[in-house]
């Protein structure tokens, strides 16, 4: 018999844990909760960000990535490893609990 292969792609999903900024106390946590290599801004950066606008935050493949809007799904139709789409789905929480997230995933040893 026969097998059919579909051609359906694969699309493969990730939640990104992701906050609004609200002042730079919260911030300044922020960074100092994470580890400098997984910043991808600088402190000053993320700084003149908010001053100029809206700063979100996000937890994103182990990571701290920034944006300037709220974000809702993102898809990545150049997924090379699983030959399909990457789609990204931001997950608001507040700054507590975010930092929550940052003190756990950080100092988490296995």
């Amino acid at each position: 018999m026969e097998t059919v292969k579909n051609k359906i792609s694969d699309i493969n999903t990730q939640i990104v844990i992701c906050t609004k900024v609200e002042d730079i106390p919260s911030l300044r946590l922020f960074c100092n909760l994470t580890p400098k290599e997984y910043i991808t801004d600088t402190f000053e950066g993320l700084r003149i960000m908010l001053e100029k606008g809206q700063l979100y935050i996000g937890l994103e493949e182990g990571y701290i990535e920034s944006y300037d809007h709220k974000m809702d799904i993102e898809i990545d139709d150049d997924c090379t490893e699983s030959n399909g789409f990457m789609m990204f789905k931001y997950l608001y929480v507040d700054n507590l609990t975010f930092a929550m997230f940052l003190k756990y995933a950080f100092s988490f040893k296995p």
